[in-house]
């Protein structure tokens, strides 16, 4: 038999044991309780209950001990089901109780216990790869459609605005150079051209990465350093004019994150004064021209 929780009032002591000492506990409690449910019923209750009670028990009792049977006959009318409702209570607590491992509260800011069969990679992507290659939200990863705005007239010639989406899907294309499926986020428009020209064509003219988007988010080798060529944010517009230097590696045999680190960027904006004095460097002071027959004559 197993011990019971550590730390409790019944650390060391076998389940069984604990099992009849909560028994114990519950059958007095419920006692307590029907001697008090007696004792209102029998000081508490109208003289006129307890007289009917006692005319019936002397009729069917002898007239010697008909006071005795009038106490036995309210006490087993409380007792019958205060006992029932005991050994219900007992029965319940017979029932083993389930072995709980307690775990260690962490600390502030220390890592959650993991279990030996669960990965410890918190597998949040929420479109994070594709953002930071500049395709956030609903654009296609090679041809950068994205929503754009519009009019539609109704017969009587009024503009309503409205908005245009590319029809974007997730899809598993097949990379014939390297015999593997890579999961794009793509629009029937790359499809077909994709159709026409090939994928290697299509993730060359977009800057795509097809080795890094090859392997999961945690693997290293799986964040691209450059952003897209078909993305308009600013920063994608910054990394346009890195591209030369890397265009002879992308889909070369192995991640673009295995040969480059990748440019550096501030994380935040220079103040404008400072941009204005990198732009334009002021003039440095022209230094005296000293020499020494002029030192030499002036000591004199």
């Amino acid at each position: 038999e197993r011990p019971g929780p550590p730390g409790g009032p019944l650390a060391g002591r076998p389940v069984r044991v604990a099992q009849m000492a909560r028994a114990a506990r519950g059958v007095a409690a419920v006692a307590a309780l029907g001697a008090f449910l007696f004792l209102g019923t029998s000081f508490i209750a109208p003289n006129g209950c307890r007289r009917a009670v006692d005319t019936e028990i002397h009729r069917a009792g002898a007239n010697g001990t008909a006071q005795d049977q009038s106490f036995m006959g309210s006490a087993s009318a409380v007792a019958l089901p205060l006992l029932g409702l005991a050994a219900l209570c007992s029965t319940r607590s017979r029932r083993p109780a389930a072995s709980t491992t307690v775990m260690p509260m962490p600390l502030a800011g220390a890592a959650l216990p993991v279990e030996a069969d669960e990965s410890a990679v918190v597998m949040h992507t929420a479109g994070g790869r594709r953002k930071r290659l500049g395709v956030g939200g609903k654009i296609c990863m090679l041809t950068g459609l994205k929503k754009f705005k519009g009019i539609y007239r109704s017969y009587s010639g009024k503009k309503n605005v409205r908005y245009w989406r590319p029809n974007c899907r997730w899809h598993n294309v097949w990379w014939a150079k390297e015999k593997k499926w890579v999961r794009l986020f793509i629009s029937m428009a790359a499809l077909r051209k994709m159709d026409e020209r090939g994928l290697d064509y299509m993730a060359r003219r977009a800057g795509l990465d097809l080795y890094a988007w090859t392997k999961e988010h945690w693997e290293p080798g799986s964040r691209q350093p450059l952003r897209l060529k078909v993305s308009t944010t600013g920063k994608a517009i910054k990394d346009k004019r890195l591209w030369p230097d890397y265009n002879k590696y992308l889909n070369q045999g192995k991640p673009l994150a295995e040969i480059f680190a990748g440019p550096k960027y501030s994380k935040k904006p220079l103040p404008w004064s400072q941009r204005k004095a990198l732009k334009n460097p002021a003039t440095p002071p022209k230094g005296l021209k000293v020499s020494a027959s002029s030192s030499v004559s002036s000591d004199a």
